[in-house]
Order: C-alpha cells, then sequence, then structure tokens
C-alpha cells in the first residue's frame, strides 16, 4: 500500500487521471440514482398526458445507472371524459442492454409488466373508451421512413387485469390472474443469456385457461411445442368487438385450426418461433352497403409448411378455395363494390403503411 502511494506521488497525472475518473464515476452515479428519476417522472407525465389526452400520474420513478434498468411504480391513466380509471399498473420494469449503442435501435434485455389493470367499455353507439386514440393514428399521414429497429427480450405481464363492459349487449365481461411470457419481439439478431418460456394463463369470467406446452429443457435448442386447437371459432360473435369501423360487414364465418407452435433457443444461435398446421375458414360470406353481397367461400384451407415467425418467413403447402362466388358492381359514381374490403391508404392495419414488408435480414431465428 505504501509504495502504490508513493507511485501516486511520483506521477501527478496517474494521480489527476484517477481523481478525474472517481470524480466522473460519483457525478454518473449521483446523477443516475438521485437526479435522473424526478426529471424522467416530470418528463413521462407530462407526455403520457399529452398523448392519451387523459390524465396520467406516476407514483414513482427509479432508476439503476450500473445495471441500465428504469422502473415506473404506480401508473394511472384517468378516462377521458368519465369518471375511473382507464388503466393502471402497479410496475413497469425495463433492462436496456449496451448494444442498443451499436445495433441502431432500443435492445432491452426485460419487460415486466405487473399487475396491470385495463378497463374497456363498449358504448351504445359501438365506440369504445379509447376510439379517439384510433381515429387520431388514423389520422396521421402516413410516412416513408425506416421502420424503428429493436429487440425486446423476456417480456412478461404478472396478474394482469381486463374489466369489459358491453352496453349494447348489457354484459360485462371479467378477465383475472393473467400471466403472459413472451421470449422475445424483435427485428434485430441479438441473443441475451437468458429466454423465459413462452406461456399464458387467465381466468376468463371464472374459468380458468391456460396454453400448455411441451418442454425438452435439457435438449440443445431448450425447444417448447405448444398445440393449437380451435374448433368452429364464430368469427362475426367476436368481430362485434373490433374497434374499427369497416365498409363491410362478415354475417357468417366459422374457425379451425390445428397447428403447433414451437419455440427455440439454439446454442449460439437467435432463438426461433416456428409454426405448422392448419387454418380452415367455413362458410364465409362478406356483404357490402346495403347488405349487398360481395363474397362467399364455402371453405378456405391454408396447409402450411413450418415457417418462422419471427423473421415472417411464411410457406403455404396447400391453398384451397371451395366453390367461391364474387359478386361484382360499379356503382353510379364509378366506385367498385370490392374498393370496400381495401383498407385507406395510411389507415389499415394500425402500422403506419408498413403492412406487408417483411423484417430485416437478421431478425431472430433468420
Amino acid at each position: 500500500m505504501t509504495e502504490w502511494l508513493e507511485y501516486l506521488r511520483s506521477k501527478p497525472g496517474v494521480r489527476k487521471g484517477l481523481i478525474a475518473g472517481g470524480s466522473a464515476l460519483l457525478l454518473y452515479t449521483l446523477f443516475g440514482f438521485l437526479a435522473l428519476p424526478p426529471i424522467l417522472k416530470s418528463v413521462l407525465t407530462k407526455a403520457l398526458s399529452e398523448t392519451l389526452h387523459r390524465k396520467t400520474t406516476l407514483r414513482d420513478v427509479r432508476v439503476n445507472p450500473f445495471e441500465l434498468s428504469i422502473s415506473v411504480r404506480g401508473i394511472t391513466v384517468s378516462e377521458r371524459d368519465a369518471k375511473g380509471t382507464w388503466i393502471s399498473a402497479e410496475e413497469i420494469y425495463a433492462n436496456l442492454q449496451l448494444a442498443s449503442v451499436v445495433r441502431g435501435g432500443p435492445v432491452i434485455g426485460e419487460i415486466r409488466l405487473s399487475r396491470p389493470a385495463v378497463n374497456i367499455v363498449r358504448g351504445q353507439d359501438g365506440s369504445y373508451n379509447f376510439t379517439d386514440l384510433i381515429e387520431e393514428f388514423k389520422k396521421k399521414p402516413a410516412t416513408n421512413s425506416e421502420p424503428l429497429k429493436y429487440s425486446f427480450n423476456n417480456i412478461q405481464v404478472l396478474d394482469g387485469r381486463i374489466d369489459f363492459d358491453d352496453v349494447p349487449k348489457k354484459t360485462r365481461h371479467e378477465v383475472r390472474a393473467i400471466h403472459l411470457a413472451v421470449p422475445f419481439l424483435s427485428n434485430l439478431r441479438y441473443h441475451v443469456d437468458r429466454y423465459v418460456q413462452p406461456s399464458f394463463s387467465a381466468v376468463v369470467n371464472g374459468d380458468p385457461i391456460a396454453l400448455k406446452g411441451r418442454t425438452k429443457p435439457f435438449s440443445d435448442t431448450q425447444e417448447t411445442a405448444f398445440d393449437v386447437n380451435v374448433s368452429g371459432l364464430d368469427i362475426p360473435h367476436y368481430l362485434a368487438y373490433v374497434p374499427f369501423r369497416r365498409e363491410y360487414e362478415i354475417p357468417s364465418a366459422t374457425l379451425d385450426v390445428k397447428a403447433v407452435v414451437s419455440y427455440a433457443q439454439p446454442q449460439g444461435k437467435a432463438p426461433t418461433l416456428r409454426a405448422e398446421g392448419a387454418v380452415t375458414l367455413k362458410e364465409v360470406r362478406v356483404t357490402g352497403k346495403g347488405k349487398r353481397p360481395l363474397v362467399r367461400f364455402p371453405l378456405v384451407k391454408a396447409e402450411i409448411f413450418p415457417s418462422d415467425l419471427a423473421s415472417r418467413d411464411f410457406h403455404l403447402a396447400s391453398l384451397e378455395f371451395r366453390d367461391p362466388e364474387i359478386d361484382i358492381s360499379i356503382d353510379g359514381d364509378g366506385t367498385l363494390n370490392l374498393s370496400s374490403l381495401v383498407p385507406e391508404s395510411g389507415s389499415g392495419g394500425g402500422n403506419g403503411g408498413q403492412a406487408g414488408k417483411t423484417a430485416p435480414d437478421g431478425g431472430p431465428g433468420g
């Protein structure tokens, strides 16, 4: 120790460098732990309130500058034109990775949403208590800018809750104990050290449901596979809850799905999310203005070869249309009746005009 002190006395440049480095580390620590949280709290509260047009409050914001993590606690978003709370959450936690600097987009190692609650109300006119946000988004002009690159990993929802008041049908739906684990959502090739196993469970109107799969924890790929079986799903019943206005109606259609969805994490490679199986639509009828028929398909069946959902690499083994019927007409103003099936430019799908584009090379599993 004495020799080290003598060395520092004889090297003023080294001594000054150590003092400068220690001072910088101290300032970084104090700023990260003490100064940054209130700044972020003020900025986030104002930005969310202005963007959502609803009063937003945050109880606490905590930052760990050494772990590059942020924890936002006690989030509450009020209803816009009514009393009560629209969205709340006990905590949103995110852990940023240093790879964000070189990857050209945010790389988050973990996102955890604890005890989120959402209150959805469908009004008498069919609109929702968030329809104003959808309409505002649809009015924004489409841009030709490059889509954001991102890698969100280990996404978890813990003990979530959804309350849905359907005023026209005078019913109320409750979803409790929502637990969801998603290994990744990404269009960047980035591999973290650990991934959560995909899973979903909830209690819907008192009935527990769970997505169970087969896991191979000791294999090199750590593969987990899920059987997805849907039979006779009444599509028109659920379309009534889709918060988008359409120029057409679907009086009848049922959906059958028999597929296998698997997640694998090969050693030294990016994780993959694959699907294969069959999707069948039966008795599909689509009508336009005045309930005039547009399209009818007694059966549409797609056989899917193993496809990588993460990189949007889809392969069809076969596609069958049985006895299709299409009614084509032109209105008095020269408008083709089938044009009502095509979303308006810049408002379809909520993706800013990026529908149909594949993820850049290098997405997970690419």
